[in-house]
This record gives structure tokens, C-alpha cells and sequence, in this order.
């Protein structure tokens, strides 16, 4: 009987002090709530002084990138122009068309 009375008052005693410590927790963060707003104000004005600067940098990445594409596709171009040139000379509207008489055999 002893030992329930004690695990009750160890309960009891537990429940108080998380009781006391979501409290403690709420009052804390009751208190530091205006500077958490003032904080994320001053995040929020910081990324938007940020946001023109990183599409200007990302503009000139990109450009970078198209500038560097170029080196790459330079050797490939006398290639492209010898398929381009192909394509034109069998797509030509001035050109026969070839059709077959044949009949399958059966």
C-alpha cells in the first residue's frame, strides 16, 4: 500500500513540474515573441533588398554559361551546317516525288 501512495506522490509531483515548466516555457516565449516579430521584419526586409541583387547575379551566370556554351558548340557548327544543307536538298518542294507500280506477289 506503502509503495502506491509513493507512486502517486511521484506522479503528482512529476505532473506539477512539467506543469510548471510548459509555464516557465510559455511565459519565456510570451516574452521574446516582439523580438522574434521584429527579427523576422528585418528577414523579410533583407530578402527583398536581396532578391534584386540575386537575379542580377543570376543573369550574369546565366550569360556566362550562354557565353561558355558557345566555345562548346563552335566546333560542332561545320557539322550542323552539312546536316542543315542535306536536309535542304532532299526536302526540296521542286523535287519528283518517286511512287512504285509494283503489285505484291501472292
Amino acid at each position: 500500500m506503502e509503495l502506491l501512495v509513493i507512486g502517486v506522490v511521484v506522479a503528482a509531483v512529476i505532473a506539477v513540474l512539467g506543469l510548471a515548466a510548459a509555464l516557465i516555457s510559455f511565459v519565456v516565449w510570451l516574452v521574446l515573441l516582439p523580438l522574434q516579430i521584429i527579427g523576422f521584419v528585418f528577414r523579410f526586409l533583407g530578402f527583398l533588398l536581396a532578391v534584386p541583387i540575386m537575379m542580377a547575379v543570376g543573369l550574369v551566370v546565366v550569360a556566362a554559361l550562354a557565353f561558355g556554351a558557345m566555345f562548346l558548340i563552335a566546333p560542332l557548327l561545320p557539322l550542323i551546317l552539312v546536316a542543315l544543307g542535306l536536309v535542304w536538298l532532299f526536302r526540296r518542294p521542286g523535287r519528283p516525288h518517286v511512287h512504285s507500280s509494283a503489285q505484291p506477289v501472292a
